[in-house]
């Protein structure tokens, strides 16, 4: 029984010092990936980064640091677009430790809308509650486009959806998931430490035996 609880602490110990390790704690700033939501983007694929100044809860545009983003044609490896650090307006976005999110709003409407600095493209996602405005109804509508700078009646993109949810990726309380903290692949060595504390509480087992034998 004493040789089992050993193995089992040490096995304990091994999976805390692991975890231990590869722990990311929250820390300013934080950098976020964009969610690529491919099936809405007619074939592209939009890639980036945002780093806001560690602010959890509702963000505004002073806790942003810094914003990059890229559009590709991946099928001809062409680059339609990219950016960095461009003109950007925020209302109704919210971030955790691991995302930045743009809810369904209570009223009225949430939205990004991140801009070329000179003009050449954005990047938009809107959410609109249904409003009563008295004499008329406004339907719920939900947005998401690329604008092309050249041609505005020929956006990258553009998905509207009026009294319906628009599918982009999301939580199970319907936010739209913009950003995500990228997940950490654990370093090789991380692994050889748990396998060299694993052998270690075997050979140590194997001695106690031997002792007791």
């Amino acid at each position: 029984m004493k040789n089992i609880k050993f193995l089992v602490a040490a096995v304990a110990l091994c999976s805390a010092l692991s975890s231990f390790l590869q722990a990311t704690p929250v820390v300013s700033p934080i950098s976020y990936a964009f969610v690529d939501n491919a099936a809405f983007q007619n074939g592209l694929t939009f890639s980036g980064n945002i780093t806001t100044d560690g602010t959890l809860g509702a963000l505004n545009v002073g806790n942003i640091l810094s914003i990059e983003w890229t559009i590709m044609n991946t099928s001809t490896s062409t680059l339609i677009a990219t950016t960095s650090n461009p003109t950007f307006s925020f209302g109704g976005v919210f971030a955790s430790a691991t995302q930045i999110t743009l809810p369904v709003p209570p009223s009225f409407s949430s939205s990004i809308n991140i801009s070329h600095p000179t003009g050449q493209g954005q990047v938009y996602w809107q959410r609109s509650a249904e409003t009563d405005f008295g004499d008329f109804v406004s339907p719920s509508q939900d947005y998401y486009a690329a604008q092309n700078p050249t041609s505005s009646s020929t956006p990258w993109w553009q998905q509207v959806v009026n009294a319906a949810p628009l599918n982009l990726q999301s939580n199970p309380d319907g936010a739209w998931i913009i950003a995500e903290v990228p997940v950490a692949v654990p370093e090789p060595s991380t692994y050889g430490l748990v396998f060299s504390g694993l052998t270690l509480a075997v050979v140590a087992l194997r001695r106690r035996k031997s002792k007791q034998a």
